[in-house]
């Protein structure tokens, strides 16, 4: 059942598009790093600059919620170009993993809005984890 599923999801014009492309793929590629990399950013403007100026939390919150909508939207069409090599791929796993953990921390922070700083020093730690599982997917 899951591998259907998989298969069905290589089969969408957007993989297909994404694999025979000569642009698309590191396009897209491209916008996922810069949606990591604004991402992280901002996790640690919160955890730095958030302490000071409690004000800024809301802007930067905003700005990390948009960050992450450009990885999770560019992230499931790289993922559709090889879905049934990914499911296998141990790194990809633990990448998965670790996203979960850090989406999990955003609900503790949004739960416990006095765990502001524990939640931060947790994305710190949690997304450059997700960054260097996301590195060796292609290596594993």
């Amino acid at each position: 059942m899951v591998a259907t599923i998989l298969e069905a999801i290589a089969a969408f014009p957007l993989s297909a598009w994404l694999r025979t492309s000569f642009v698309a793929y590191p396009l897209v590629s491209a916008l996922h790093i810069l949606g990591a990399g604004g991402l992280v950013t901002l996790v640690w403007l919160m955890h730095r600059a958030g302490g000071r100026n409690p004000e800024n939390w809301g802007r930067y919150r905003r700005l990390a919620a948009a960050a992450l909508a450009v990885m999770v939207v560019s992230g499931l069409a790289l993922f559709s170009v090889k879905p049934v090599d990914y499911a296998a791929n141990p790194a990809f796993l633990i990448k998965m993993a670790l996203i979960v953990l850090a989406l999990a921390n955003i609900a503790i922070y949004e739960a416990l809005p006095a765990s502001r700083h524990v939640t931060a020093v947790v994305s710190v730690a949690v997304w450059p984890g997700v960054l260097v599982a996301g590195r060796f997917v292609g290596f594993v």
